[in-house]
């Protein structure tokens, strides 16, 4: 019977109001304007029917977000030199969510040949745009014998420093940074975990893992990471390369803190200060691109990475657990309904997603065959926890007791069917163990207990019938002619005579007592018959054991000599098959059974009766039907 188990986890909900992400704007959707990103009065704008916003107002783009405040007047006359730089589906001077070209060369980021590829966001419609590493413009690096071919940008680009006293502080273009203030003060003694995904733009000049995410009591300034040593809450592991097979891969930076109270800004951006001593100052190339026909703009490169998705919230906020049911084993045909669940201590404002091991997305599935099944639930994609259930079936069971069996009056007969965890038995003659005795004729039952069935079994026990054993009567050896004797057949039995022979037919050539011995499958039986020696006279019977009935006129009939007319004869071949008979028997079987078909050659029984001198006389033997 086919029946569906249904195990419902129902999901329960907070009462509580759900926590928020601190950071306004995370994914950077929330649009002010697009910027003006024209480079010089020598090109000409792309199309476009809106408004931009002054080239100079980079700080204002994104709602909630905002560049660096400078301490002190910029390195460049204008702001784009330590802003941000906005990316958003609304504007067209800087395409994204489109493959509109690739890296030439990664290898020495030679890259001017093809158009600008911008990635798609990790969420929302936007993301930011940050320049890392200072710069300089390729003609000091020519001048002091440095090219952009020498400087590679796999994986972990080379770093190049040159002595401060070698370029003008005009010549450098600035690192800027992203900073917003969070919604509420962070809570001392809280942990907090902060996280953000960042990916290179392809046709930066390098690559770098030196990027993280600051947060402080007042507002970070621009220049503080040259003037004291900043230290990021949250810092990329590694370098952020882009693979070769995919430039939207972003990476995710993640990290947890303990607040010290009062926290209030978050900034994002590159804080390590390659100048401590005052020696050196750590600088990179880029490249010039002679399509845009000036190197002057070219070199103010605004962006190299881009950020996205950036959350800050209590750590505790985010911990929740998936519970499916205990492993469970079912019965054959029998269908499994689970519902997907999980705990409600999740308080971040996001959309949940459920993916099981089966590809639905549902939030319950059936199951219906053995296996380990998974459930994934994740919010915003980004916060996934798993769970796992094990479904097997119950094995079919089977006693397999033996047929109906037939033993000797007197014995028993052990019977034993298989152990299997969460069987149990109950045998007709009241055994409930998994093995039984029986010892009397009749039918007998089993019945065996699953955790899914009741399954019936029987056996018919019957004994095997009593055997007697038959000789011939005491017979007469005449003058030394030897004389066979026949047994009734037994199935099954072994014979043994006292003259050594085996089967139900012996031959004796002397007078004394025949005593046959045969063992049944149930007994031993013994039977004797008396062998008299006589010198029988011619008018004794003579039997012979062999004729050749050939047409050719000689011993064409079996001819038994002296044959009183008080007889009766039987004919018959080793399986018992009458061929022949006769009352009385006139010396004319010519070897043809009742349908007067030749019979093979071979031997054959023959049962002979006779009167002869005032008694019965009986003979057994063989005939050998011989035709040349």
């Amino acid at each position: 019977m086919l029946r569906s188990f249904f195990l419902l986890l129902l999901f329960s909900c907070s009462t509580s109001a759900l926590a928020q992400n601190l950071v306004l704007n995370h994914d950077f959707s929330s649009l002010k304007n697009c910027l003006d990103r024209r480079w010089g009065s020598d090109v000409a704008a792309p199309p476009f029917t809106g408004t931009y916003a002054d080239a100079n107002n980079y700080a204002d783009q994104f709602h909630n977000w905002f560049s660096a405040p400078e301490s002190v007047y910029p390195i460049w006359q204008n702001r784009k030199s330590v802003s941000y730089v906005a990316h958003h589906k609304n504007c067209p001077t800087a395409p994204i969510d489109s493959a509109v070209g690739v890296p030439g060369d990664l290898q020495n980021c030679v890259t001017y040949t093809l158009p600008t590829y911008f990635p798609k966001p990790k969420e929302g419609t936007g993301y930011a745009g940050l320049r890392l590493l200072d710069t300089i413009q390729s003609q000091y690096f020519n001048f002091y014998g440095f090219t952009y071919a020498t400087i590679p940008c796999g994986p972990k680009s080379s770093l190049i420093w040159i002595p401060e006293t070698n370029f003008a502080m005009d010549d450098v273009i600035s690192r800027n940074f992203l900073e917003t203030k969070l919604q509420s003060p962070l809570q001392q003694g809280e942990d907090y975990t902060l996280e953000f995904y960042t990916v290179k733009w392809p046709r930066s000049g390098y690559t770098t893992g030196d990027m993280g995410a600051y947060v402080s009591q007042d507002t970070f300034k621009y220049f503080d990471y040259r003037q004291q040593t900043i230290v990021p809450q949250v810092m990329a592991q590694d370098s952020v390369f882009n693979d070769a097979s995919n430039y939207q891969q972003w990476t995710h930076v993640k990290g947890s803190f303990m607040a010290q109270g009062g926290e209030q800004f978050l900034t994002l951006g590159n804080f390590t200060n390659y100048n401590l001593g005052g020696t050196f100052k750590q600088v990179y190339m880029t490249y010039t691109d002679t399509a845009w026909g000036s190197a002057y703009y070219n070199l103010r490169l605004p962006e190299d990475y881009f950020f996205d998705a950036v959350y800050l919230y209590k750590s505790s906020d985010s911990l929740f657990s998936v519970n499916l049911p205990a492993d469970t084993v079912l019965c054959a045909g029998d269908s499994l309904e689970i519902f997907a669940n999980h705990t409600n201590t999740f308080k971040i404002q996001a959309t949940k997603t459920f993916r099981w091991s089966t590809g639905s997305t549902d939030s319950s599935i059936t199951i219906g065959s053995p296996g380990t099944y998974w459930l994934e639930v994740a919010y915003n994609n980004r916060w996934r926890q798993y769970d796992t259930i094990v479904v097997d079936y119950y094995p079919s069971y089977q006693s397999g007791l033996p047929n109906d069996t037939l033993i000797c009056e007197g014995s028993s007969l052990a019977l034993q069917v298989p152990a299997q965890p969460g069987v149990s038995h109950q045998w007709s003659n009241g055994s409930t163990a998994n093995y039984t005795t029986i010892n009397l004729a009749g039918n007998y039952t089993l019945q065996s207990f699953t955790p899914c069935d009741t399954l019936t079994d029987s056996i018919a026990l019957s004994y095997f019938p009593k055997e007697t054993l038959r000789l011939p009567a005491d017979t007469i050896l005449c003058n030394q002619q030897p004389i066979t004797l026949t047994a009734n057949l037994i199935a099954g039995a072994n014979y043994l005579w006292s003259n050594g022979s085996t089967g139900p037919v012996a031959t004796y050539v002397q007078g004394g007592t025949a005593t046959l011995t045969v063992n049944t499958r149930c007994d031993t039986l013994t039977a004797t018959t008396k062998i008299e020696e006589n010198d029988c006279q011619d008018e004794e019977v003579y039997i012979p054991n062999s004729f050749t009935p050939n047409g050719d006129g000689l011993n064409d009939t079996w001819q038994i000599a002296n044959l009183p007319p008080l007889n009766t004869l039987h004919i018959a071949n080793r399986w018992g098959q009458i061929l022949f008979e006769a009352s009385p028997y006139q010396n004319n079987w010519n070897g043809t059974d009742k349908h007067n078909n030749l019979v093979p050659n071979g031997m054959y029984v023959y049962r002979l009766t006779y009167q002869w001198r005032n008694r019965e006389v009986r003979a057994y033997g063989w005939i050998n039907v011989m035709r040349p």
